[in-house]
């Protein structure tokens, strides 16, 4: 997560003075997966979540019990 943040945020929209973004929001625009530059290069992808009822007290405890 810090690897797209730092390369793929900070590095190259400093290094490239904005025309990343300009890049990042045609690849978003057009491609079917929506990644970005920062999302190819970190290995994330974008998820969505169709969940109508979900129960934020169970993850609460789930979360709870992991500390």
């Amino acid at each position: 997560m810090i690897l797209r943040e730092v390369v793929g945020f900070h590095i190259v929209g400093i290094l490239s003075l904005g025309v990343s973004l300009v890049v990042n929001i045609f690849m978003i625009a057009f491609r079917k997966d929506k990644r970005a530059v920062h999302d190819i290069i970190g290995g994330t992808y974008v998820s969505y979540s169709h969940v109508k009822n979900f129960d934020f007290q169970e993850l609460r405890e789930i979360g709870e019990g992991a500390m």
